[in-house]
């Protein structure tokens, strides 16, 4: 009771007598305060005339040493239905201080030996902890009730529970004007999330406004800038974008270090510096599937905010740095598809290998990362159809049996004292010129094509090691073959070197380096300079170190080699490279400079998006391109690769900005090309429609000295050029992406320029169509026509040479198998003083070699006498 006690009244107060006279005094007069405050209040209404005083108290529940005493005194004392009290606060945390101060007044020494019984003896026989808990749990819910009647409890509802009752909720923006708050969502999405797509807009709002509803007040003021610039002709400012990140950051600051991510880090403004910094944190939090998508996906509130504020920031860094997106990708994306199908259990075995946690070229990390692919459960190394690393012959060739049964099907036998043509019909003149014609027509197309290059020589029939260079090469030899070409510097630039465990090199072939050599000329305008000499010098630098010889380790506890070719037969030689084309060098910085203007930013979701797709895609191309003598060719699955990334890329960003994938386009391009083709249709479509209503935004500002401030380029979708007006149709940074994407000069490498009407060939003369900006004088690019630029001279060993292109002559270079001599022959079927025969099936054949027996007719084995 108040105003009795020994904390009053010292150690007389265990005197009965001084209980008499004094305590009982003061406990009535205690007694007395609360009808003398009611009659107070009373009196100074009448006075003023009023009905009722309203007292507000607000934030107690963050105070705990305060907010004990403010509670006590509204249930002892404020109790007059004459004041109003109004009392916010946190119902969790209230909950909280009561149930502390209820166990605190059980007193220490009850409660310790009965915890002693509880938690030491294991003995709730005897303990009253069970008891004295449920006890707590009643006492707190009728505290809670007497002080807080529910019946007057107001719970201040996040805004979707009024949102989904079909409440009108508006957004003040201005002292002027008020907005619907879902039409101001829309902008905001897109602004700050990269969200266009009605499904993605939908989540995000419905995650957003499910927060707490000072969060999202707050989170809402601080963009206030960015949603107003909504039907403007011009889109928000680089400030005010700044100032809505600045808010979410802040709103979400305790849930991002609940997760173990400094909010400081965040405000990385160049986003390659960002990037291991997350990259540490999907480690730390050891989620790789789910983090990386920076999506609000989550069922924790908190981890949405999180992950939204880093989206944000992400996305910002992605408009000042737009290669920063394939960075992302390769550095990101990669992993987390690598985790999510099981490739690796955590990924931090393989975030180690791949150097992420620093600032690397991402031409080092694909090649790590195909370095480690190349290491299976065992230790020996893995050669197979992998997107990740094609295992190729390298270097100087040794052994002539193994690429010719990869390509041909023929055994070359090593009889080295017989006459070569008398071994080996491929050197005999007249057997060539009779029956060669005939013979190739066995051959799969892709290597095929490489022998209409060589034919000519081929039927001379000389019979010296060089000539077995027209049947097969090597990444050196081809490239040894082709230095006069632009083709020579983009096969180096795919190409390294994988080091075994027991320090063998081996070739590796990555179409990545390809998106990593994008990613790193991509650089900030600011980094590369604005004019076209200064463009081009940061295009040679780039390509003369993706180009250098390197090599790279498979992980320490793997990477033995076996029996095979890749090992036996290369011993790479030294780089001759004394420089790279200058063609190629204009053409890219031509490619650079035409784009320079445009933002091409999309959310890291829409990223990831494209990546996994492009690996599904992979993945079925590498289980269609297995086959022996049939699609196991190096150009063939790179060009399918291309088209691949190329068909995913386009697909994706349609679906970021809310376009409808038609069936036409929907599955991925395997084995042909056409689905792709049916999607470039559908671009140009939209493309015409746009143009035809005026609504493309394409606003060139000067670029000549600076580079472009964000305040230039409009990101939203539905607006377009100052002056212009608003349409749904507008372009969007989607559809700049993919034209940015498909405009590289690179893919043109890799696609099949034929002259036969099929699909491959109606897909590479839209790409040259697209590529005439290299036609324009101010790039300097020397072409004319842009398809020389992917034409190869090739020289064969007799000193002709004759033009194809990469995509032909890279068929040549066989991609190592795991046990290439133990292939049968089944290729070119009848040489001369061959003995057909049935091939011997092994007694304890493989579940793979029988479903291959039933796919495929049994052909005779070539066995070649003297």
């Amino acid at each position: 009771m108040d105003g009795i006690g020994v904390e009053v009244f010292g150690k007389d107060w265990m005197d009965p007598d001084f209980i008499l006279d004094q305590g009982i005094e003061n406990a009535s007069a205690a007694a007395d305060f609360a009808r003398h405050f009611k009659e107070f209040v009373e009196s100074a209404l009448d006075v003023l005339q009023k009905d009722a005083f309203v007292l507000a108290i607000d934030d107690i529940d963050t105070r705990f040493e305060r907010a004990w005493p403010v509670l006590e005194a509204i249930r002892k004392y404020l109790t007059t239905p004459q004041l109003r009290i109004l009392l916010s606060g946190d119902m969790n945390l209230f909950s909280f201080l009561v149930r502390r101060q209820q166990w605190e007044q059980i007193g220490e020494p009850l409660l310790k030996p009965e915890q002693w019984l509880h938690e030491k003896m294991k003995d709730d026989r005897q303990s009253l902890m069970p008891g004295m808990s449920a006890m707590i749990d009643q006492l707190q819910e009728q505290y809670l009730t007497k002080v807080l009647p529910t019946e007057i409890r107001i719970e201040l509802r996040p805004l979707a529970d009024h949102v989904d009752l079909g409440k009108e909720v508006t957004f003040q923006v201005d002292n002027k004007e008020n907005r619907p708050l879902l039409d101001s969502f829309t902008t905001y999405a897109a602004e700050m999330f990269g969200y266009r797509a009605a499904s993605d807009v939908q989540n995000f709002r419905s995650v957003f406004l499910r927060q707490a509803l000072r969060t999202t007040i707050q989170a809402l003021r601080g963009g206030r800038e960015v949603i107003a610039s909504t039907g403007s002709a011009s889109p928000p400012n680089p400030e005010a974008r700044s100032q809505a990140i600045d808010a979410l950051r802040h709103v979400a600051w305790t849930a991002m270090f609940k997760l173990g991510l400094r909010p400081d880090d965040t405000q990385e403004r160049e986003p390659r510096r960002l990037l291991p910094t997350l990259i540490n944190w999907f480690s730390e939090r050891n989620d790789w599937k789910t983090l990386p998508r920076l999506s609000p996906e989550f069922a924790d509130g908190e981890v949405n905010l999180s992950v939204l504020a880093v989206s944000a920031s992400v996305l910002d860094g992605f408009r000042r740095d737009p290669g920063a997106m394939f960075e992302y990708m390769l550095k990101i994306a990669q992993i987390r598809d690598i985790v999510d199908m099981g490739q690796s259990s955590n990924g931090q075995e393989l975030v180690g290998h791949a150097n992420l946690t620093i600032q690397e070229s991402c031409l080092h990390t694909v090649a790590r990362i195909g370095a480690w692919s190349m290491v299976g459960n065992g230790r020996n190394l893995l050669r197979r159809v992998n997107m990740l690393a094609l295992p190729v012959l390298a270097g100087r060739i040794r052994n002539y049996n193994a690429p010719l049964l990869e390509l041909y099907g023929v055994r070359y036998p090593k009889q080295p004292s017989a006459k070569a043509a008398e071994r080996f019909a491929m050197f005999n003149p007249e057997w060539v010129s009779t029956l060669w014609d005939e013979r190739i027509k066995d051959l799969a197309k892709p290597i095929r094509s490489f022998q209409a290059v060589t034919s000519s020589a081929i039927k001379k029939g000389e019979n010296n090691v060089k000539y077995l260079r027209n049947f097969f090469n090597s990444v050196e030899s081809l490239s040894d073959s082709i230095s006069d070409s632009p083709a020579r510097d983009v096969l180096a630039l795919c190409s390294y070197t994988v080091l075994s465990g027991q320090g063998f090199a081996n070739g590796a072939i990555s179409f990545t380096r390809l998106i990593a050599v994008i990613a790193d000329l991509m650089q900030p305008r600011s980094a590369i300079g604005s004019g076209l000499e200064e463009v081009k010098s940061h295009v040679r630098a780039i390509l003369l170190e993706a180009t250098d010889e390197s090599s790279y380790p498979v992980p320490a506890d793997g990477g033995e080699d076996e029996e095979s070719f890749i090992n036996e037969d290369q011993s790479v030689g030294e780089d001759r490279r004394s420089g790279v084309d200058e063609y190629l060098v204009s053409a890219l910085a031509a490619w650079l400079i035409e784009h320079k203007i445009f933002e091409v930013s999309v959310s890291p979701l829409a990223l990831d998006r494209i990546w996994a797709r492009f690996v599904s895609a992979c993945k079925s191309i590498d289980q269609k391109h297995q086959r022996h003598l049939e699609t196991r060719y190096l150009g063939l699955i790179l060009h399918r690769y291309t088209v691949a990334f190329l068909h995913a890329a386009g697909v994706e960003l349609r679906r970021t900005k809310g376009g409808a994938l038609e069936k036409a386009f929907r599955n991925n391009p395997v084995t042909s090309s056409a689905v792709f083709n049916a999607f470039l249709e559908q671009f140009a479509a939209d493309e015409k429609a746009r143009s035809g209503a005026g609504t493309t935004d394409e606003t060139e500002d000067s670029v000549a000295e600076a580079p472009p401030q964000p305040q230039q380029i409009d990101s939203r979708e539905g607006a377009t050029a100052a002056g212009g007006t608003a349409k749904a149709s507008a372009e969007t940074p989607a559809d700049r992406l993919f034209k940015l994407i498909f405009s590289c000069p690179l893919w043109g490498f890799f696609l099949l320029p034929k002259d036969d009407g099929s699909i491959e060939e109606v897909v590479y003369k839209k790409y040259i169509e697209v590529l005439g900006y290299l036609k324009k004088p101010e790039h300097q690019a020397g072409l004319g026509d842009p398809g020389k630029l992917f034409i190869a001279k090739y020289k064969m060993p007799d000193g002709d040479s004759k033009e194809t292109c990469l995509s032909v002559l890279i068929n040549s270079i066989p991609i190592s198998d795991q046990n290439p001599n133990g292939k049968p022959e089944q290729g070119l079927r009848s040489l001369p003083g061959a003995v057909l025969s049935q091939p011997t099936v092994p007694s304890k054949a493989s579940r793979s070699n029988r479903l291959r027996k039933k796919a495929m007719p049994v052909l005779p084995v070539v066995i070649l006498s003297v």
